[in-house]
Parts: C-alpha cells; sequence; structure tokens
C-alpha cells in the first residue's frame, strides 16, 4: 500500500512539474528577447516581437535580487507595447563586478549604482528596439536609485518606484511619479503617503491622482492588496496600475480588457510544492542506515534550554563582532548566526548528555550524497529560471564552502534536536522560530547594520519549511538525522552565497 501511495504521489509531482514548466515558458510567448551586456552588468531586452520599437523602461531589482526576481514587470510591459531593459546591478545575480562602497552612505555604493543605473539608460535610448523615451522602475533599495536618476535626467518621462523609501523625492520631483506598495508594507505605505501629500499640497488618499501644471506631472500611491515586499512584484495590481501609468504617460491608453499581465506566481506555487511533494517518493529510495537516531528522549527542562540558550546567547555574543568581513553582504553576519547557534545548541546538547555521536557508515554516507544532490538541485536550477537568480558565479564559489561550514553546524543541532522519541510535530516549528527570534534580537541591537535581514525573513520561513518537510521524511526513512542535516546545511549555505551582494571596498 505504501509502495502505491508513493508511486501516485511521484506522477502527480511530475504532472505538477510538466505543467507548470509549461504554463511559465508560455508567459514570454510572442516576446522577442536579447541577452546582452552594458560593460560588466548583464542586461535583458524584450519587446513584444515584430511590433515597431516602444518606449524604453529599465527595470532595477532591489537588494539581494536579481533580473529574474523583476520578470513579472518585464514581461508585463513588454506584452503592452513597452521596450523592457532589466539588469542585474554591481554585486548581484551574474554581474561579476562586486558592489563597491558603502551601502548606507550616498557617496558609496548609491553612487556607484546610480552611475551603472544611467550606463543602462543611455543603452536603452540608443537600442534600435526602443524609440528614444524612456521611463524607470525600480523596487526597494533600487527605487532610490531610480529616483535620483529621474530628477537629474529631464528625458527620463515616468518613474515607478515599488517598495519606495526615498529621501530624494520633492514636492514637485520626479515627475510622473508611480509610487506602489504592498498592503502589508506599513512603513513604505507610510513614506507613500507623505511624499504623495507632498505633491499634493493635502492629505493625499491612497489610489488617488494627483496632477499639476495642466497633467504634466502626476503622482500616485497605490497598495497591492495582500502583498509584502517581496510578493508585491507578483502582484496583478501592481503590474496593471505600472502599465496604465506608463502607457499613460507615453500617450498609448491600454484597454484594461485586452492587457496581458504576467501569471506566473500560482505555477510558480504548483512548481514548488510539487518539488517538495516530489521528495517523499524520492527519499523512499534511500538507503537505511540501521537506526542510528538518537534513542534517547529529551526532558522538557533540557528541550527547553537546548532553544533558549542560543536563542539569546547568539545575537548577544556576536553583537561586538565586527560587519561585513567577508566579501557576501549580510549573508556573512547570517551564517556567522547559523554557526555560533548551532554550536551553542550542540554544546548545551552535550552539557545535558544528550548529544551522541555515532560513526557513519558506508550506507549513512551513500544517502547523504543522494540527499544532499536532491535538497541543493530540486529548487536551484527552477528558481533559477523563474523567481531569482540562484546560480554561484565566479567569486560566490569561494565563499560557498565557509558559509555551507556555518549552516551546516545550525542544522546537524537542530536535526540533533528533533530527530528524538516523543518530539511532537509542531517541534519543527518551534526550532525555526527560535532561530528567527534570535535573528530578531540581532537586528534590533543592530539595526543599521543588518537592516536588510528584515527583508529576507520570509524567505528564510518557506526555506525553514521545505527542508524541514524534507528532513523529516529522510530521517524517517534512513533512521539517521545526519543525510538531513547536510543536504539542508548544504542547501542553505548555497542560497547565502548566490543570492546575497558581493562587496568589495
Amino acid at each position: 500500500m505504501l509502495r502505491i501511495a508513493r508511486f501516485a504521489v511521484l506522477m502527480l509531482s511530475l504532472i505538477g512539474i510538466v505543467l507548470s514548466i509549461h504554463k511559465l515558458e508560455g508567459e514570454t510567448d510572442g516576446l522577442a528577447v536579447e541577452q546582452t551586456s552594458v560593460g560588466t552588468t548583464p542586461v535583458t531586452v524584450r519587446w513584444t516581437a515584430g511590433s515597431v520599437p516602444g518606449p524604453a523602461v529599465v527595470i532595477a531589482h532591489g537588494f539581494a535580487g536579481s533580473r529574474q526576481l523583476m520578470d513579472p514587470f518585464s514581461v508585463t510591459l513588454a506584452a503592452n507595447g513597452l521596450t523592457a531593459f532589466s539588469y542585474d546591478l554591481r554585486g548581484h545575480g551574474r554581474n561579476a563586478a562586486a558592489l563597491r562602497g558603502d551601502v548606507t552612505e550616498t557617496d558609496g555604493a548609491t553612487r556607484v549604482l546610480l552611475e551603472e543605473l544611467n550606463a543602462v539608460i543611455s543603452f536603452a535610448k540608443s537600442h534600435p528596439a526602443a524609440n528614444g523615451r524612456v521611463a524607470v522602475l525600480g523596487h526597494s533599495m533600487a527605487a532610490d536609485i531610480i529616483v535620483r536618476a529621474a530628477r537629474a535626467d529631464p528625458q527620463i518621462e515616468a518613474t515607478v518606484a515599488v517598495s519606495m523609501f526615498s529621501p530624494e523625492v520633492s514636492a514637485l520631483e520626479p515627475k510622473n511619479l508611480l509610487i506602489i506598495s504592498g498592503e502589508w508594507e506599513g512603513t513604505l505605505r507610510s513614506e507613500a503617503e507623505r511624499v504623495t501629500t507632498l505633491f499634493a499640497g493635502t492629505a493625499a488618499a491612497e489610489g488617488e491622482t494627483y496632477t499639476i501644471l495642466d497633467k504634466l506631472n502626476r503622482r500616485r500611491a497605490v497598495i497591492a492588496p495582500n502583498a509584502e515586499h517581496v510578493s508585491v512584484l507578483y502582484s496583478q495590481t501592481s503590474l496593471r496600475e505600472a502599465t496604465l501609468w506608463l502607457a499613460e504617460t507615453f500617450g498609448s491608453p491600454t484597454d484594461l480588457d485586452v492587457m496581458r499581465t504576467d501569471r506566473r506566481a500560482p505555477w510558480i506555487l504548483v512548481l514548488v510544492v510539487s518539488l517538495v511533494a516530489l521528495g517523499w517518493p524520492l527519499t523512499g529510495s534511500l538507503p537505511r542506515t540501521y537506526n542510528r537516531l538518537p534513542s534517547k528522549s529529551l526532558s522538557l527542562r533540557t528541550a527547553a534550554l537546548i532553544l533558549l540558550i542560543p536563542t539569546v546567547a547568539t545575537p548577544l555574543l556576536l553583537w561586538p563582532v565586527p560587519k561585513g568581513s567577508f566579501p557576501v553582504l549580510v549573508a556573512d553576519y547570517l551564517a556567522l548566526h547559523f554557526a555560533l547557534f548551532g554550536i551553542v545548541a550542540l554544546s548545551v546538547l552535550y552539557w545535558r548528555g544528550a548529544l551522541s555521536v555515532t560513526r557513519p557508515t558506508r550506507s549513512t554516507l551513500t544517502a547523504t550524497l543522494f540527499a544532499a544532490l536532491f535538497c541543493c538541485s530540486a529548487l536551484a536550477f527552477p528558481l533559477d529560471r523563474y523567481v531569482t537568480s540562484f546560480m554561484p558565479t565566479g567569486l560566490r564559489w569561494f565563499v560557498l564552502l565557509p558559509m555551507t561550514a556555518g549552516t551546516i553546524a545550525y542544522t546537524l543541532a537542530i536535526e540533533s534536536y528533533l530527530r528524538r522519541p516523543g518530539m511532537p510535530w509542531w517541534s519543527g516549528i518551534l526550532t525555526g522560530l527560535a532561530f528567527l527570534v534570535s535573528l530578531a534580537l540581532a537586528i534590533a541591537l543592530d539595526l543599521r547594520g543588518l537592516f536588510f535581514l528584515i527583508i529576507v525573513f520570509p524567505v528564510m520561513v518557506v526555506f525553514m519549511t521545505i527542508y524541514g518537510v524534507w528532513n523529516s521524511w529522510i530521517a524517517q526513512r534512513t533512521g539517521s538525522a545526519l543525510p538531513g542535516a547536510i543536504s539542508a546545511g548544504l542547501a542553505f549555505g548555497w542560497a547565502l552565497a548566490a543570492t546575497f551582494p558581493m562587496v568589495m571596498d
């Protein structure tokens, strides 16, 4: 019966994977695409195949993002008569050039990113698929960059700022400014309301358009329902509002009934769920390792100490440690936090006499190898193609090893804690929550240095959930905590090395 169930899940998972990939690939039907570069900056150009050249829209992603993350906007705008130029900012994605300068200083990384944006804008203005007119669109960190560019360049006819915070927005500049915020981005919604009120000269309402100078300058703030800092990029409201705003600016109003918007979000969800489900039948083929899971249950006191002590001690011990000692911005601290949390938890396990160390057998090593191959590749390739840059390149391969050393220390501790008799199903949720609370304490102690970690919280919850489910299946099948711990540790380290910005003084 179990074999039949595994086969059924295998078939359903494969159907879900094939169907979702078919739908995701279909999102770009009818579009021409060009992969090019401006200096060291990789650029993707999209436009409707066979159409006359349209206005250019230069699209910039946010912190730890990439061109792929902005594809919903790029595809939507290109499908509606515009020519979309999305690019990887320095230090991000496939851009081989490291980000230079202090990211908190205007004369540091901001100046470097502004110079890069201006170079891409110049390229877009002269591209044969564009007609010389130009607008800019940016998310989060890049929203400030595009605002600065639009204020300095009068040829930029419109600015679409998603999840915006920028001290450069004035009462009248940049012109034709659309601000999109997610419903769950409270602080950024307040900022959008502030700058719209500044423009209107009176209390501004969300969703209203305010115009001056005989409609030569407009400003509008809109809310994407049920969206936070990442999902705002996939919101149909975000995509429609941006398209309508730019079409109106360029004098080519778009009919909502014929507007084509990118609808990849539900199919990405189907793809990820199918890949997660695929893990169950595949882990059923892993070799057993003769039940080497810890046989000793934990007392309530010991279980509480194992989580409480590292949750509090880790941020306090790392508080005085200098940040930015590694060339991967913020991820260096995150890997260190993983490592110390794991080391402290393992130390408490040892102190309470609950740490059991056994020599791995050949079957354990075989199971670890195959589990690691699945856990690292199952999500990496689909995410890289349909969500965001997820493949380490260049110097990132060299930072992968120290990153994974830190994350494996954490996953070894967590798996040693969870895979014991009598542990309730919700204990996995509790361990993930403990780590996130620990990270929140660290951010509170150093908000300026670790602010960007707030952005990755939702993504971390997703990853912890996925690998928690996979590790449970791996442990049940193999009888060992080691394969799941190594696999998840490698996958977390891979994510840190592949996605966070590369920096250099």
